[in-house]
């Protein structure tokens, strides 16, 4: 008796192997273009320039936000701690590069300027551990923003009382000493830490004075004209 046999045909395997083939090559392929990519971001925030007094990219168009803190009365250690959560919660929000110009307000006009100007780096939370070092950037963050920030604030809430609240004539003078909000480059945005009770020579709230009040005296005329699509945050 004659045994046939069986040819196994091959047609199934090698169409397996391609197909696998093709699949290894693929993976490859865009593995190849994601390392790229990156590589490429990297070279291009390399060579991006940061101005090292503000830490800014000098070729981005930045977010801006001007903090004005009326510490005309004195902050107990509450409202101390407060602050500071509230100066974290806005700082951790913002996006990275976004300027910060904090200010104060004073019945002295010599304090009416920017204490603090300086756009948020990145923290070392949003780092790419592939191609970047984490603890130092965010040992970056800590020495040149988070440091010098609170040490400005600390500074700054060691004041004494003044007898005048002039929170409109310190909000003007702050954004005139910010060019960045000015010129426009991005977002724009005033937090102000006050009660809001205005109280100076061209304004003052407790003897009943309002808008009628600085209209008729020219105040108004006065006040800043660039404010449009401005996002107002008061606490």
């Amino acid at each position: 008796m004659v045994r046939t046999r069986k040819r196994i045909k091959s047609t199934s395997i090698k169409s397996t192997g391609g197909t696998t083939a093709l699949a290894i090559i693929s993976i490859v392929v865009c593995a190849m273009l994601i390392i790229g990519a990156l590589f490429g971001a990297q070279v291009m925030i390399a060579k991006s320039e940061i101005n090292e007094e503000t830490l800014c990219h000098t070729d981005a168009d930045i977010d801006v936000a001007i903090v004005l803190l009326d510490l005309t009365d004195p902050l107990n250690a509450i409202q101390q701690s407060n602050l500071a959560s509230i100066l974290d919660r806005e700082i951790d929000q913002a996006s990275i590069d976004t300027l910060f110009s904090i200010g104060v307000v004073s019945a002295n006009p010599a304090n009416w300027w920017a204490k603090f100007t300086k756009c948020k780096p990145e923290t070392g939370a949003q780092a790419n551990a592939f191609y970047q070092n984490p603890r130092q950037i965010a040992e970056r963050y800590k020495a040149e923003f988070q440091h010098p920030l609170a040490a400005t604030l600390s500074d700054m809430l060691n004041a004494a009382e003044e007898a005048q609240s002039p929170i409109m004539e310190a909000l003007q003078a702050l954004i005139s000493d910010t060019p960045e909000f000015v010129n426009r480059r991005g977002q724009r945005r005033i937090i102000i830490v006050s009660d809001m009770l205005q109280h100076s020579e061209t304004l003052s709230f407790y003897m009943g004075q309002g808008w009628e009040y600085l209209s008729t005296t020219g105040g108004v005329e006065r006040l800043a004209g660039n404010l449009t699509d401005v996002s107002v945050t008061i606490v």
